[in-house]
């Protein structure tokens, strides 16, 4: 099957108690034909107050895993 949109990373929003959907969503972005890096979040962890600081929170994860650098020192001499 050929991908029809060019991504760099996949985002899936789970439900509670979702163990074995995770591990097949995982296992076919592993080893299947959408070989990405992926990111999981449950609707419960979106559901809570503090939504901005913990949707930032998941975009960094997402751009670490995609392989940019979230914090370079600098070194002062």
């Amino acid at each position: 099957m050929k991908e029809r949109h060019n991504c760099n990373i996949y985002w899936f929003i789970l439900p509670a108690n979702s163990k074995q959907l995770y591990k097949t969503i995982k296992k076919i972005t592993l080893n299947g034909p959408y070989q990405k890096p992926t990111q999981f979040s449950l609707t419960s962890t979106l559901a809570k107050k503090n939504f901005n600081s913990i949707f930032t929170k998941i975009l960094l994860q997402m751009a670490a895993k995609i392989g940019n650098k979230l914090w370079v020192p600098k070194l002062s001499k």
